[in-house]
């Protein structure tokens, strides 16, 4: 199981149950939003011309009993939540696009300087040139935060050390390009994907996590049935940290393979699934580490049993960037989430997820469990009203680094498919 330079995956004392239990969606839902909207839900358009205006708001109230992720320094508070903002949508025969705006704003009531205003500007374009000639393009702008106890500022020294949460700017920029035609035998695509990472305060503590990430990924996708594509890609992605020459930054830079092969199928609206399974292999610019290799896979399933219930269940075995702890992180991943619509005003969702993460070189290891639960009533096509639980569990072989946090909110969302339809900048936990 283990990346041959990674120590390999350890299973602990502490039984390592499914960070446990199946969805990362788990901790979309224990940070933010509700999720579970009833099948009859419609959003609001407003005709602008050729344009589609979508307005976005959705207003809640919480209680966290542990914000800043940390058992050592617990503290609770209610939280104050309001996302706002917009889509504007075109839609010209099979080409679409979209300019979105959304901001997030959240006060603690008992520590006001974690306070804070996120924004996102972006866009996204669906474009067909011929039938055998597409491109789909996705770009956007946020200006965020990592709350404190996350990331960079993670442990009692490192939530003491910062009164105000880390800030940042992301650019990201995403081209997806297919030739072939959709019936066509055969098929090839190129993927590029670029990420810009600059903190913009607390430059003690985040100078050396700049960063900027570029993956290019050529593949070949041929048809072995109708609605059955394998598929053949290679992944190559370059992770170049910006301070590696300021004093006390080590160089964390790397370049890292997958060699993946799978098959990707959509059979009916009740089955639908892609599965990646390979090779991976990270080189890091350091002179004195040794490079690392080991399987890797993604593999996501949505299965229908009826039209008013879906199960969804994902699994990702990938190296990602260092949050300060060692070379890089090897995360092993599973979730799960299953929505069910009870009638047409009446919606649940339950959703999971466990988390290995193996902080190579830095002898910490940590598991994480996310489990949440949605319920939401529909006061009509496009307004729904509803409650969010939400635990999230970390045991870390740092013990200063263990947490548990419960989550309770109270929402009201206005066009909250429209938000969700949107990349979100929100969560900020792995």
């Amino acid at each position: 199981m283990g990346l041959s330079a990674y120590g390999g995956i350890k299973v602990r004392n502490k039984t390592m149950i499914m960070r446990r239990l199946a969805v990362i969606l788990a901790i979309a839902c224990i940070y933010s939003e509700a999720n579970a909207i009833g099948k009859n839900y419609r959003p609001i358009e407003i005709p602008l011309g050729p344009f589609d205006l979508r307005p976005i708001l959705e207003v809640s109230e919480s209680y966290n009993d542990n914000i800043f992720f940390n058992n050592n320094l617990r503290k609770s508070s209610m939280l104050t939540q309001v996302r706002s903002g917009f889509q504007l949508a075109l839609k010209r025969k099979l080409n679409s696009y979209a300019f979105n705006y959304a901001f997030q704003s959240q006060q603690y009531h008992s520590s006001p300087q974690d306070n804070y205003v996120d924004q996102y500007i972006g866009g996204q374009a669906h474009v067909e040139f011929t039938r055998r000639n597409r491109l789909d393009i996705e770009a956007s702008f946020v200006d965020g935060h990592y709350r404190r106890g996350t990331t960079f500022s993670q442990g009692v020294v490192g939530i003491q050390s910062i009164k105000e949460p880390n800030a940042f700017h992301n650019i990201s920029a995403h081209a997806r390009y297919r030739y072939g035609g959709v019936k066509a035998k055969g098929n090839l695509e190129l993927a590029v994907d670029f990420d810009d990472l600059e903190f913009t305060n607390n430059p003690q503590q985040t100078r050396g996590w700049d960063r900027t990430d570029i993956t290019i990924t050529p593949g070949f996708f041929y048809r072995v049935f109708p609605k059955t594509h394998a598929l053949i890609q290679l992944e190559q992605t370059f992770v170049d940290y910006k301070n590696n020459n300021v004093p006390g930054v080590a160089n964390s830079d790397y370049t890292k393979q997958r060699y993946l092969l799978g098959v990707s199928w959509d059979y009916s609206a009740k089955t639908q699934g892609k599965a990646r399974f390979g090779y991976l292999r990270q080189v890091l610019d350091a002179s004195d580490t040794q490079p690392a290799s080991g399987f890797s896979w993604d593999v996501a399933l949505l299965w229908k049993p009826k039209p008013y219930s879906q199960l969804g269940f994902s699994f990702n075995r990938d190296v990602r960037p260092t949050f300060g702890f060692g070379s890089g992180r090897l995360i092993e991943s599973y979730r799960s989430t299953w929505i069910h619509d009870w009638n047409s005003r009446i919606s649940t969702g339950l959703t999971g997820a466990y988390l290995n993460v193996d902080n190579r070189g830095s002898g910490r290891h940590d598991d994480i469990i996310g489990v949440g639960f949605n319920a939401n009533y529909n006061l009509g096509k496009w307004l729904g009203v509803g409650i969010n639980y939400s635990y999230l569990d970390q045991d870390s072989t740092s013990n200063n680094l263990d947490f548990y946090q419960n989550v309770i909110m109270f929402y009201i969302a206005a066009n909250s498919a429209i938000s969700k339809s949107m990349p979100t900048p929100w969560q900020d936990w792995y």
